[in-house]
């Protein structure tokens, strides 16, 4: 049993209530999903199922309009917007240990359905890094994304400059095939 699981199992009978009704719709479209495999973008992003209750790994975001609620790791398909069925509750910390490299791993996890398709992952800056795009290569998945540009990875030709163009856009690329491009669109 692996950690979710074991979260999940240990969660009371109200709050699994709760967010198996709010998570029906995205669960149950992955008929749908089947149906509709052939198209080639997905996305992968987070979700907060809006709830109230007592729970030891509640999250609060504010930038989300529920503010508090469970949040959840979705792939889903980036123009009917059906969720993928292996989608993850986040449970927070294990103990006092930092999950480090969570995000590649949460990407990985759930693109393993889709390996070798083809199809392009689209993901925002929390998901997004080096590392992961030459993974997904591996897998023939491409990725298109934002970066963070305090990222180690990135090199500092690529970064904002005061003295660039505004619209301008520079492009990077990598012998293993990465391209990476930094556009300035506002003033310094």
């Amino acid at each position: 049993m692996t950690n979710q699981q074991e979260m999940i199992a240990s969660l009371p009978l109200e709050i699994k209530r709760q967010l198996y009704k709010r998570c029906l719709i995205c669960f149950s479209r992955n008929v749908v999903r089947r149906t509709s495999a052939d198209q080639p973008l997905t996305t992968v992003n987070e979700q907060l199922i809006s709830f109230h209750g007592r729970c030891r790994f509640l999250m609060f975001i504010p930038s989300k309009p529920g503010k508090y609620g469970l949040k959840m790791w979705i792939m889903e398909d980036s123009e009917t917007f059906y969720c993928a069925d292996d989608a993850q509750l986040y449970a927070g910390k294990v103990g006092n240990q930092t999950d480090i490299g969570q995000a590649t791993r949460v990407v990985l996890q759930l693109s393993e359905s889709i390996s070798g398709s083809g199809r392009n992952v689209t993901m925002d800056n929390f998901f997004r890094s080096y590392k992961l795009a030459k993974e997904l290569m591996k897998r023939r998945l491409s990725l298109v994304g934002t970066i963070r540009n305090n990222r180690k990875e990135i090199p500092c030709e690529m970064l904002p400059d005061r003295g660039r163009d505004v619209y301008s856009s520079k492009f990077g690329f990598a012998d293993d095939g990465v391209t990476l491009t930094s556009s300035n669109v506002e003033k310094q």
